[in-house]
């Protein structure tokens, strides 16, 4: 039997797997076991293409791991089964597809990109029909979006989840002028 100690490649993987071991560890401490189920999993699956209520569970403003770029991170829950609409406007219900979550970023690079957060972020709906929750003056600084992205927590707005031709999955937010076309209510 070869000893272990006096082999470097042996050494060196048993290197690694600590360093895994290590970096798994970091992650489960941060996990609350209680909360995971064996369906656990079935909420984060991929919706099908549709219309989904949601509510906004969690966002906030972070960096990008693959860019480095400032991003906001949105983390929703669908609040109830979506539907899809054919040009006539009839629906069709998704079934099982409530509670499940949704993840979307903005990422901020650029003029064209912070402009596109802001026409979404004004797409929630206040108390007042047709006029946006948030007001303008809350996209003038950094910790002004700061502060009214907490503002958004509990929120709800419609996303449009669409397969393009290339097979990639778009999700959109859908403004409440578009959802009352809809007669999604």
């Amino acid at each position: 039997m070869k000893d272990v100690k006096n082999n470097p490649a042996m050494e060196e993987k048993k290197e690694q797997l600590q360093n895994i071991y290590s970096s798994v560890n970091k992650i489960l401490d941060a996990i609350d076991t209680n909360q995971v189920t064996a369906e656990s999993s079935d909420a984060y699956s991929q919706l099908p293409d549709g219309y989904y209520l949601s509510e906004v569970s969690k966002v906030e403003m972070t960096t990008s791991k693959s860019s480095g770029q400032p991003m906001v991170a949105w983390q929703f829950k669908t609040v109830e089964d979506g539907v899809t609409i054919d040009e006539n406007l009839n629906k069709s219900l998704i079934k099982n597809t409530a509670k499940k979550t949704i993840f979307m970023y903005h990422v901020l690079k650029d003029q064209n990109s912070v402009e596109r957060f802001i026409s979404d972020a004004l797409k929630f709906e206040g108390d007042e029909v047709g006029k946006s929750f948030l007001e303008k003056e809350y996209f003038t600084t950094a910790e002004t979006l700061h502060d009214a992205l907490d503002l958004l927590i509990g929120l709800r707005i419609w996303l449009h989840v669409d397969t393009d031709n290339n097979n990639s999955t778009w999700t959109r937010f859908v403004s409440w002028k578009r959802a009352a076309k809809l007669e999604l209510e």
